[in-house]
């Protein structure tokens, strides 16, 4: 059975075994999968609290920031760490515009596509 999930995802149909195959996926498919659905659907998904937007870190201590396509992904990672999170939609044109040139200009890291758990990213793709 397919489930519709969130707001532009109305358009876009798929089920809990879709993203579970994304997230067992190999970095770079998952990457892949992310830079695609976000072309589609113009719109990219972080996690958020009343203190902000979270981050995460590697093990070396840099800061990544963890984002992913669809609502659905998002709400699977506010598990642990980021349980008091809520996945809030960013526009294409404002993740473009201001956010990857803030996050590289004020040096707090890189960005991370499909993180699927919270607080460990699996991947620092660059988007």
């Amino acid at each position: 059975m397919t489930a519709t999930h969130g707001d532009s995802e109305a358009g876009y149909r798929f089920g809990p075994s879709e993203v579970d195959a994304v997230l067992r996926a190999r970095p770079e498919k998952r990457y892949a999968y992310f830079v695609n659905r976000v072309a589609d659907w113009e719109e990219v998904w972080g996690l958020r609290n009343a203190d902000g937007w979270v981050m995460s870190a590697t093990d070396a201590g840099q800061h990544v920031a963890p984002f992913w396509p669809f609502r659905a992904f998002a709400e699977r990672a506010a598990v642990g760490s980021w349980s008091n999170t809520w996945p809030e939609r960013i526009a294409l044109h404002a993740f473009l515009d201001r956010w990857l040139p803030g996050l590289a200009g004020d040096g707090r890291g890189s960005v991370s596509c499909l993180t699927n758990t919270a607080g460990a990213p699996p991947s620092r793709l660059p988007c």
